[in-house]
């Protein structure tokens, strides 16, 4: 990974022209495609798993943020199945690690 990124950044600097994206050159495609559903999550805990799971499952948001004006009900619970047995844990503020930040999905 780090040595295509190299390449990468190496093609940038070599050819800036075409990794402009703000300067239509005129043979770009009429099309942008993004899938928001793509991406990287550093999961440090078994409740950041579960958690991830569970969106991806359900689709829907798991995890309130503060001050965002919308709570999870007490009722709304995450089940994640492993090889011990059946957990379930209120998916309310899974922290991701030691920075104390929490992890959501919105679909």
């Amino acid at each position: 990974m780090s040595e295509a990124n190299k390449k990468l950044e190496n093609d940038a600097k070599d050819n800036p022209e075409k990794y402009h994206i703000e300067e239509l050159v005129g043979n770009e495609s009429e099309v942008i495609e993004i899938d928001l559903m793509l991406g990287v999550a550093d999961l440090h805990t078994p409740d950041a798993v579960a958690a991830a799971e569970s969106a991806i499952s359900s689709r829907q948001r798991v995890i309130s943020l503060p001050g965002d004006g919308s709570e999870v009900d007490s009722d709304e619970e995450s089940s994640y199945d492993d090889d011990v047995g059946k957990i379930d844990r209120n998916v309310d503020g899974f922290d991701c690690g030691n920075d104390g930040k929490k992890v959501f999905f919105i679909p």
